[in-house]
């Protein structure tokens, strides 16, 4: 494995959507004629839900259209979801579940503007065997200034309105997210992020508590590249506090290093480790350690 620093320069202009080329690597023949180098898609994030995390996320799998770098299916948990491109559209519709008593629809309409995604709608409907009916409706807003994305607004659809569930405010300097505003009615969270001097590695925010991704992890998995001008440089740290006491674990500070592989060199694995926090005394026999060092987000390519 390469650090970062020893390896950027070969990274440059080497990462595209969900694809790259090895072009830095150098190509070799068995007959006199040159070989086309390997091109590499992103197939599995590995979120690597450790134990002594705060929370976690189900990984992402993906499934591609023959060839090319157009995703068919995203695999989420037990979920699997199929993907369908318009014009400014892209739905996701899930196509399998394995809910025991129950029939799961699940909708997702990401709505773009400009090549940017500006809303989203999402329909979960849960048809019980029982008979009764759950339906739930969630929108989510972005809005932009100067290109790059300003606000992330949540809502939940109650009887005939929507209700705002919570907002995020972006903070810029330097090309970068410094800082995140998270309201949630009275609640509020703030993120403090710093930032290394070397270009961003494509694929470098899926981790826990990134700009964006912390936010709207599906819709930055299929998207990242829809939001708007993107982060200069790779977060190097996030401080995270809260005005209000936790009675649940929640991640306080991450420092992140990214490792390339040595094969393809692309981004390989993303470490995590910091510190957690939590105000509830019932959770001190259930979660006894403040500290951690043993996530890794794995993000594994495919050749084709």
């Amino acid at each position: 494995m390469k650090n970062i620093q020893l390896t950027f320069l070969l990274m440059l202009g080497s990462l595209l959507f969900f694809s790259c080329s090895s072009d830095d690597a150098e190509t070799t023949s068995t007959d006199g004629k040159e070989e086309t180098p390997s091109k590499y898609r992103l197939s599995k994030i590995d979120l690597n839900n450790a134990r002594s995390q705060p929370y976690s996320y189900d990984d992402f799998e993906f499934t591609y259209e023959a060839d090319n770098e157009t995703i068919k299916e995203i695999t989420r948990g037990s979920y699997v979801y199929e993907l369908l491109y318009e014009e400014n559209l892209i739905t996701v519709s899930l196509v399998e579940e394995n809910m025991s008593g129950a029939e799961v629809t699940d909708l997702h309409e990401i709505h773009l503007e400009n090549n940017k995604v500006t809303y989203v709608k999402n329909i979960n409907v849960f048809t019980y065997t029982s008979g009764d009916v759950q339906t739930t409706i969630d929108s989510i807003k972005y809005d932009y200034h100067n290109n790059r994305l300003a606000k992330i607004s949540s809502y939940r659809k109650n009887d005939l309105n929507y209700e705002l569930e919570k907002d995020v405010e972006m903070v810029y300097q330097a090309g970068n997210v410094i800082e995140t505003n998270t309201s949630r009615g009275e609640k509020t969270i703030k993120h403090i992020y710093t930032y290394d001097t070397n270009e961003k590695l494509k694929f470098s925010q899926m981790a826990y508590e990134m700009p964006i991704f912390k936010f709207t992890p599906l819709y930055y998995t299929i998207a990242h590249d829809k939001f708007g001008e993107q982060n200069k440089n790779n977060v190097l740290s996030a401080s995270i506090t809260y005005d209000y006491e936790l009675f649940s674990p929640e991640y306080s500070q991450i420092n992140y290093t990214y490792v390339l592989g040595e094969e393809t060199n692309l981004l390989e694995r993303i470490e995590l480790n910091g510190t957690a926090k939590v105000d509830n005394p019932d959770y001190e026999e259930y979660y006894p350690s403040k500290t951690f060092d043993d996530i890794s987000v794995m993000l594994i390519h495919e050749s084709y």
